[in-house]
C-alpha cells in the first residue's frame, strides 16, 4: 500500500522588526527571554496582527518594548525564516527613534554597528532576524565606508593645505607691504603712506576673509571624520555634494550650522585655529596704526 506523504505548514501574519538608532547613532537591542529559551539579546520586533498595516506593527512594537517613539523608518529587506516549515514573511526596518523616556519592560543594550557585527561574528547573538539586520548593516552602510573616508580625509588634506597656503601669502604679502610703507615713511615724501595704508587694511580684510572660508572647510571635513568615527551609521555616500552645498553658504550660517551640531559646537569653540587667524590680523593691524601714528608724528 502506498504510504501518503503529508505536509504540513504554518501559516502566519508575517513578522517585523527594526534596527532602532538612538539620538546617537546607537543600536538599541532588547533583552528577550521565549518559551524554551534563555535569555538573548534582539533587535526588537513583533507579530502583524489581523489587518493591521506592518508600519504600525513596527512603531507599536518599537513604543512597547523600547518605549519610544518612531521618527523616521525605512523597509531594508523581506525574508523567509523557515521555507517548508511556514510562510512567514519577516519585514526588517531601519528606524530612528526619539529620546523619549518612557520606562522600558525590558533590559535595553546600546551599541554600534561595529559592536553589532562583533557579537554576530563571535557568536554572542543567535537571533536570526538580528543575525539578518548585522548582515544587512555589514553590506549596506559598511561596504563604501573606507572609500567615502578616504574621500573625506582627501578632502580635508586640500583644505587645511589651501589654508597654510594662503596664510602664508597672507603673511608673505602683509610682510613685503609693510616693508615698502616703512621705507616710504622714511623717505622724503612720507606722506604716500597714506596712499599704502588702505591697500595694506583691504588686504588684510581680504586674506582674514579666505583664511576663514577655508577654515569652516576644514572644519565640516573633522566634523565628518569625528561623527563617522563615533560611528559608522553616519556614512551617508553624499559627502561631496554636502560639502559643495557647505561651502558656498555665508560664513555665518556656516557658523550657525556648526553651532547646531554637538560635535560641531565642540570644534567650533576651540579657538586654536581661530585665534591664529585674529592674532595674525591683529598683529598686522597694530603694525600699520603705528607706523600710521609714527608717520603723523614725524
Amino acid at each position: 500500500m502506498k504510504r501518503k506523504n503529508i505536509k504540513e505548514l504554518i501559516r502566519h501574519n508575517g513578522t517585523v522588526c527594526g534596527i532602532c538608532f538612538d539620538e546617537n547613532d546607537k543600536i538599541v537591542l532588547i533583552n528577550s527571554k521565549r518559551f524554551g529559551q534563555d535569555e538573548y539579546w534582539e533587535i526588537p520586533g513583533g507579530i502583524v496582527e489581523e489587518n493591521e498595516n506592518p508600519v504600525n506593527t513596527i512603531k507599536r512594537e518599537i513604543r512597547e518594548e523600547i518605549g519610544c517613539n518612531v521618527i523616521e523608518l525605512r523597509e531594508l529587506i523581506r525574508f523567509n525564516t523557515s521555507v517548508g516549515l511556514t510562510d512567514e514573511v519577516v519585514s526588517l526596518y531601519k528606524c530612528r527613534i526619539d529620546n523619549h523616556n518612557v520606562k522600558s519592560e525590558y533590559k535595553l543594550l546600546r551599541i554600534s554597528i561595529k559592536e553589532l557585527i562583533r557579537m554576530v561574528d563571535n557568536g554572542e547573538i543567535m537571533d536570526v532576524k538580528t543575525i539578518q539586520a548585522a548582515n544587512e548593516l555589514r553590506n549596506k552602510y559598511l561596504k563604501n565606508f573606507e572609500k567615502e573616508y578616504s574621500e573625506i580625509i582627501s578632502i580635508w588634506d586640500i583644505q587645511d593645505s589651501l589654508l597654510q597656503a594662503y596664510r602664508t601669502i597672507f603673511i608673505t604679502s602683509q610682510s613685503v607691504l609693510f616693508s615698502i610703507s616703512v621705507f616710504i615713511s622714511t623717505s622724503i615724501k612720507p606722506y604716500y603712506i597714506f596712499f599704502v595704508f588702505p591697500m595694506g587694511l583691504y588686504l588684510l580684510w581680504l586674506m582674514y576673509k579666505l583664511t576663514r572660508k577655508r577654515g569652516f572647510g576644514v572644519w565640516f571635513c573633522q566634523l565628518q571624520i569625528l561623527k563617522i568615527e563615533k560611528n559608522s551609521f553616519y556614512f551617508t555616500g553624499k559627502f561631496l555634494t554636502e560639502f559643495k552645498k557647505f561651502m558656498q553658504l555665508s560664513n555665518k550660517k556656516k557658523a550657525i550650522i556648526l553651532k547646531n551640531d554637538k560635535i560641531g559646537k565642540g570644534l567650533i569653540s576651540d579657538r586654536t585655529r581661530k585665534s591664529m587667524d585674529f592674532e595674525i590680523s591683529g598683529i598686522f593691524l597694530a603694525l600699520w596704526i603705528a607706523l600710521v601714528v609714527v608717520t603723523l608724528l614725524i
